[in-house]
């Protein structure tokens, strides 16, 4: 098992980077890596049916998968001390905070647009990135 929090992504969707260039700009935890879901270590590490379908950020966290809403409220909370408060969240039925994910992630490409290719990682990152 790994030792660190892997944040799967959507390599080409712009919304997708932009809130891991966020993350990044509030400073990854050290126990916590990314990688695109198009990339091999996603190939290698998730089930097909995760690889197929990039409509979904996944936070593999303390070995068990996490998707949708559940992903990006625990990666906030693991980030930042002051994101803990966002775990009230959970208490809002799965239904509605993933209906809400699903709807954005649908149109994502629509209201945020898509790259022709995967993102590449800075200098500080290639440290956090996994192939």
């Amino acid at each position: 098992m790994n030792s660190f929090n892997v944040i799967y992504f959507d390599g080409v969707c712009n919304l997708c980077d932009g809130f891991i260039s966020f993350l990044f700009r509030l400073g990854l935890q050290e126990n916590m890596r990314v990688t695109s879901l198009q990339g091999d270590y996603a190939k290698e590490s998730l089930p097909s049916q995760m690889t197929e379908n990039l409509s979904s950020v996944i936070y593999q966290r303390e070995g068990e998968f996490l998707k949708e809403s559940h992903a990006v409220i625990m990666i906030l909370s693991d980030l930042k001390w002051y994101f803990k408060p966002i775990l009230v969240l959970l208490i809002l039925p799965s239904f509605l905070r993933d209906g809400l994910y699903r709807w954005v992630a649908k149109n994502r490409y629509r209201f945020f647009g898509k790259k022709e290719t995967c993102r590449l990682p800075t200098e500080n990152e290639k440290g956090m990135f996994l192939p």
